[in-house]
């Protein structure tokens, strides 16, 4: 009786192969499913708010948003989300999340200062089309956020 051996460096470099194989199918699909192109496109970054900016003009539903002299409007955004800033008069805070370039903030909430009336008049409109964002973009160093008869830009502070 002969004995056949097979070789185990066969099998080896078979199963490698097959896990290579495997490995990269998994990677061209995960590619495809977070929005990849696979046209190679490495400049397409993804839509970060993180950072400090300024309101340098805006539109909502209700009209223009002018900032008053004296009276910034402000929007920051940490790593996680966390929104904080200033409508002209009141101190705001939410959360945003970014999913491409879809945009949503929580419901905001605000302090209850009292301003002079054109101060507030802006302030309550620029909360009303902050709440109403629903897409973001970067044009050079400016944000500008957009949503149903809204645009906001700012300015990086």
């Amino acid at each position: 009786m002969t004995l056949v051996r097979t070789r185990p460096t066969t099998r080896r470099r078979s199963l490698a192969v097959v896990s290579l194989a495997v490995v990269l199918g998994a990677s061209v699909l995960t590619a495809c499913a977070s929005g990849g192109s696979g046209s190679g496109d490495a400049s397409a970054e993804p839509l970060s708010l993180e950072g400090s900016w300024t309101l340098v003009s805006g539109s909502g539903p209700d009209g223009e948003i002018t900032p008053v002299d004296g009276a910034a409007i402000t929007l920051m955004v940490d790593g996680e989300g966390a929104v904080s800033g200033k409508d002209g008069c009141n101190n705001i805070v939410s959360t945003v999340t970014v999913d491409g370039d879809a945009v949503t903030f929580a419901p905001i909430a605000s302090t209850r200062m009292a301003c002079e009336q054109p101060i507030m008049d802006v302030a309550t409109a620029y909360g009303s089309a902050l709440g109403a964002v629903t897409t973001g973009d970067l044009d050079g160093e400016q944000l500008v956020l957009t949503g149903p008869d809204i645009e906001l830009t700012y300015d990086q502070a």
